[in-house]
């Protein structure tokens, strides 16, 4: 998904996302994290995704995996050979 940035009737930003497209994906958790965050604790997971390469995808792109949102931080092209990306991504969700 893409973010995209429209101004609202008031004059303020409301950013959007927006599908690119939909592919098949190997989506392997690889650890997580809990912190406090104000009164609730915060957890984030950490997955790795590995897509067909296409061009375009970076981190300012993020997947979602059924209802579950993954934002992407870091895209390798695997060995250089432009036939798959392995993506570092974190879920954040509230405990």
């Amino acid at each position: 998904q893409t973010a995209t940035q429209t101004r609202d009737a008031h004059g303020g930003i409301v950013e959007s996302w927006a599908t690119d497209a939909t592919v098949w994906a190997e989506v392997t958790p690889v650890g997580g994290d809990e912190s406090p965050e104000a009164d609730r604790m915060r957890s984030s997971i950490r997955h790795e995704v590995r897509v067909r390469y296409r061009t375009g995808v970076t981190t300012a792109k993020r997947f979602l995996w059924g209802s579950r949102t993954l934002n992407i931080d870091s895209v390798l092209n695997d060995e250089e050979r432009g036939r798959e990306l392995i993506c570092q991504c974190t879920e954040n969700t509230s405990a």
